[in-house]
């Protein structure tokens, strides 16, 4: 059987494709989630409802990529770092305008 080498850039565009596919999953459990709101649901309490959730998963995402900055595992440089903190720092600048009804498009991340 013929060994299968996968390059760097094929494995993230492998985890790219398995980490959409989840976004997909997630995206369908809140569609169902949300045809399930609770009856009389005010906009404002599903938004709290809704946000604290989301809040949390962010929270545990940040936690998972902290992961990635030990140095028992991996290696990294000061430039890759910048840049991971560059990406984050300008998707929270993007929800800040969001917030205040400005739309911005998105940004593929490539470390």
């Amino acid at each position: 059987m013929a060994k299968i080498e996968i390059t760097e850039t094929e494995a993230e565009l492998l985890a790219r494709a398995k980490a959409k596919a989840q976004r997909a999953a997630e995206l369908k459990a809140k569609r169902e989630e949300k045809s399930e709101a609770l009856e009389g649901e005010t906009k404002a309490d599903a938004f709290k409802r809704i946000a604290t959730s989301r809040v949390n998963k962010a929270l545990d995402a940040l936690d998972v990529l902290g992961n990635t900055f030990n140095t028992a595992n991996y290696e990294y440089t000061p430039a890759q770092c910048d840049k991971i903190f560059g990406f984050l720092n300008t998707k929270i600048v993007e929800l800040v305008s969001r917030s205040k009804g400005e739309v911005k498009g998105k940004e593929a991340v490539q470390i």
